[in-house]
């Protein structure tokens, strides 16, 4: 059998023996190649520990009897609008299979958010909260029912940067000021912390939720923020009002016209979040999961038409990711890129 012969860079390999002194860190020189495997996969050996692990160990791939192939199609399915009853039409994959896939996925694609958006610097970020339902509409949940806190309404908090789009952070529940304090304590963690010198900014519609959020997480000497609340009459907006809040900032520049596109682009890719749809989400941890899974292959694998540079009209124009814009990366990941990183433990990319 042919040997896999992609190119296997040894900084991004980390030993996968919990009891190794060397577990889970990148770039420590313990690493070496050991052969390949029955199936042509490449072997890696720890000089630390000993131990023996495949290529595809610590990855979604590793173990599973559906091929590399299979799940990368169902990656892109998910992001496609499909809902998972479609998925499995369309591939012939049962439901709970696929659902299992989606759930390591989604773990997978957390643990890449947390390693790769970091120290990001806060320019403009812009935040707005999307509404969809678990299970049932709210009419039809009865307030003394036990699961009355897990159906019904359910509310995505999420803030974007609106320079580069990159999907910064994102918070799920109800809409209580709680899910909004987690969204800017999510924002702090992967921000450079703003100083007087360089302040962030934020701006929002008339939710006064991320009055206390901001405050919560952030010196209110090192951050502008300012609303916008649209005036609408018979459904048609007849007038903005824009306020600033603390801080100081344009008032022109107060707006929140890059965070609702994005709104609108989720709910055009992901199947549980159209309004009118079969496809609603049963339960929390799966809408959890799409998101967080979109919001890797937003800032990774989707290239932006606002992000191209331009060139000379007889070369193609430059496409980019958000992560390109901020400088994490330095090309459009694949999807079979994104689904073998392995992020570690360590602090360096």
């Amino acid at each position: 059998m042919a040997k896999n012969k992609s190119k296997i860079d040894l900084k991004n390999e980390f030993c996968s023996n919990e009891n190794c002194n060397d577990y889970g860190k990148r770039d420590t020189a313990n690493i070496v190649k050991y052969g390949h495997d029955k199936n042509g996969k490449q072997r890696f050996k720890c000089k630390t520990c000993g131990g023996v692990f495949v290529e595809t160990k610590n990855t979604i791939f590793y173990n599973r009897k559906l091929s590399e192939d299979q799940i990368i199609l169902i990656c892109k399915l998910l992001v496609e609008k499909n809902g998972i009853r479609a998925i499995e039409r369309i591939t012939g994959i049962h439901r709970d299979t696929i659902s299992n896939v989606v759930e390591d996925m989604a773990r997978h694609a957390r643990e890449v958010t947390d390693f790769l958006i970091k120290d990001i610097q806060l320019t403009e970020v812009q935040v707005d909260e999307m509404w969809t339902f678990i299970k049932k509409n709210k009419k039809n949940v009865n307030e003394g029912d036990d699961d009355a806190d897990k159906h019904g309404d359910y509310w995505i908090y999420i803030a974007q940067k609106a320079d580069t789009k990159i999907h910064l952070a994102h918070s799920t529940g109800k809409r209580v000021q709680e899910i909004a304090d987690k969204l800017m304590k999510t924002v702090r963690k992967r921000c450079k912390m703003p100083t007087d010198n360089e302040k962030a900014t934020f701006t929002s519609d008339g939710n006064s939720q991320y009055i206390g959020a901001i405050l919560k997480n952030f010196d209110i000497d090192t951050v502008n923020y300012g609303q916008i609340i649209k005036e609408r009459e018979k459904g048609r907006v007849i007038d903005k009002i824009r306020t600033v809040i603390f801080g100081e900032m344009d008032i022109t520049d107060i707006d929140t016209v890059y965070i609702e596109r994005y709104n609108l682009t989720m709910r055009h890719s992901i199947s549980r979040l159209v309004r009118k749809t079969l496809c609603f989400s049963k339960c929390n941890e799966m809408a959890g999961n799409h998101i967080d899974l979109f919001q890797c292959y937003n800032n990774l694998n989707r290239f932006h038409s606002s992000l191209e540079i331009k060139t000379k009209k007889s070369e193609k124009n430059i496409k980019r990711t958000p992560c390109m814009a901020e400088g994490i990366t330095d090309h459009i990941w694949s999807w079979k890129e994104l689904l073998m990183f392995k992020a570690g433990i360590s602090t360096t990319y």
